[in-house]
């Protein structure tokens, strides 16, 4: 690597390699620095991780010579939330240590459980920056104060009838590969979970198109932006953190699939998403965001059954000297961010509950 790395990989003697030149070099067959000659250990050669830290330091350095200052002095909107403290907590009532029984901490930003797409700097009335792509938190409690994925457990963030807000890449199926700009994503269910079988990891029965899957279907066929966050239990990525949880940007999902999963015997939902964002990747030092980029070849759609695509444009699209935007009126949020304040909040689901009665019930009830 004669210029400033791509995705740089750091060898334990402390040399620096592009991810691609790293990956070349020990695939044929070459276990020693190639700047040093000292060892790589077999794990790094296996599995290297991007250096994170090298990738801001190699970004400002770009940065540096071309900032202009700038800000924006947007009116923002507080809800009030101070009834939380700002970290997870337990009540007397929790049965575990630690954050097994943990309840969520102060929830930061405005916006709605079922928000879709990046979260602007006019919802982030503490720092007013928004959520900023490399983010990283400490667990997904954390994460959710900052609204990137909501679910403490579950990867999927959606609803069947409306679309899939965010997901979560931390290791759950070994179906799952990553490349950075664009992965495989594996859809839940086919597990029996039912007891004491939390981290079952077994496929029982074939995937389905329903529930989160359907969620995520609806996203790929709408087009829609989905928030992606990456975790350090995702062993298999080069592209996942070494520590916490990282906000990564958002993503389209361009196709959706079933096929035999890995395991053999039965089916599982299987989504493409590509990168669609206007920031750069943590992972690259490029000074600009995302441009469409042409999909992959996906081998395993052979023989996949049930595949979806986009017929029509999609909701959030590239445009050329704006970069990517909402192109359609986004969905309407069903879930309205609460105020934190009991009584506004008592009136919103009086409110909520009357819109959902039938007509005979509202004049049984006066």
């Amino acid at each position: 690597c004669m210029k400033l790395p791509e995705r740089p990989v750091t060898t334990p003697c402390g040399h620096n390699f592009c991810l691609k030149c790293f990956e070349k070099w020990v695939n044929s067959g070459k276990r020693t620095c190639g700047k040093c000659r000292g060892p790589i250990p077999s794990k790094m050669a296996s599995q290297p991780r991007i250096n994170a830290a090298l990738v801001a330091v190699i970004r400002m350095a770009r940065t540096a010579k071309n900032a202009s200052a700038g800000g924006s002095g947007n009116p923002v909107h507080y809800i009030r939330n101070e009834a939380r403290p700002d970290k997870a907590f337990t009540t007397d009532r929790a049965k575990k240590a630690g954050k097994a029984n943990a309840s969520s901490g102060q929830i930061f930003v405005t916006i709605a459980p079922d928000h879709f797409g990046p979260i602007p700097a006019e919802n982030d009335p503490k720092r007013r920056l928004g959520v900023l792509v490399g983010e990283t938190w400490e667990d997904r409690l954390e994460c959710r104060q900052w609204g990137a994925h909501f679910p403490h457990v579950a990867g999927i963030a959606g609803q069947s009838e409306h679309g899939a807000q965010s997901v979560a890449l931390s290791g759950g199926y070994i179906d799952d590969e990553d490349h950075g700009e664009w992965f495989l994503y594996t859809g839940s269910g086919g597990r029996d979970l039912s007891g004491n079988k939390r981290t079952n990891k077994e496929q029982s029965s074939d995937q389905k198109f329903d529930k989160m899957n359907a969620a995520l279907r609806l996203s790929c066929k709408k087009g829609y932006p989905v928030r992606v966050v990456r975790s350090h239990k995702e062993k298999r990525s080069s592209y996942a953190p070494e520590t916490g949880v990282r906000y990564d940007g958002v993503y389209r999902i361009e196709k959706c699939w079933r096929k035999i999963g890995v395991q053999g015997t039965y089916k599982v939902c299987r989504y493409l998403f590509v990168r669609c964002d206007n920031e750069p990747a943590p992972w690259t030092s490029d000074l600009h965001g995302d441009r469409p980029r042409p999909l992959p070849r996906i081998k395993e759609l052979q023989g996949a059954t049930d595949i979806t695509e986009r017929a029509g444009s999609p909701s959030w699209d590239y445009v050329e000297n704006e970069g990517w935007k909402w192109v359609k009126p986004p969905p309407i949020s069903k879930k309205p961010a609460q105020s934190g304040d009991p009584e506004t909040d008592k009136q919103f689901r009086k409110y909520q509950k009357r819109a959902h009665m039938s007509m005979n019930e509202r004049l049984l009830k006066g």
